[in-house]
């Protein structure tokens, strides 16, 4: 009895295919499409980046790639953010950088210029210790 495998060849090649993933600056079209540490990313044209290299990263600390998106998965990262030195989110926590106390507002720029100080929900406000301190003075 024979038996034609016509089938397989044409299988495998999906296969082999489906596990190639892109190298950096390879044209994407999905996440999956990028070798681990990279994101598919871009308007016009997509390309597999790296984290660090995206306006994500600078802004917002979100450096490392997951699961085909850019995350903040330390403090660290997130304190070499413009946001944290401006606003104060300097903390990590799930995948994104937050306010995470009052030392992240004390740091901030927000807090020299407009006494932004206190941390209260994901924001930094001026707070009774803030106003307390400047009526002292």
């Amino acid at each position: 009895m024979k038996t034609t495998l016509w089938w397989v060849a044409p299988l495998f090649a999906v296969q082999l295919l489906a596990s190639c993933k892109k190298d950096e600056g390879d044209p994407c079209f999905a996440k999956s499409d990028c070798a681990q540490g990279l994101v598919c990313s871009g308007e016009a044209l997509s390309r597999c980046q790296k984290c660090a290299d995206l306006e994500v990263c600078l802004v917002g600390g979100e450096c490392t790639a997951k699961d085909g998106r850019c995350v903040a998965t330390s403090d660290e990262e997130c304190k070499q953010s413009s946001d944290c030195k401006e606003k104060g989110p300097c903390t990590a926590q799930n995948g994104v950088c937050v306010v995470g106390s009052d030392a992240d507002c004390k740091q901030s720029d927000a807090c020299a210029k407009d006494k932004y100080c206190v941390a209260k929900g994901d924001n930094c406000v001026v707070g009774d210790k803030t106003a307390a301190k400047d009526r002292a003075e």
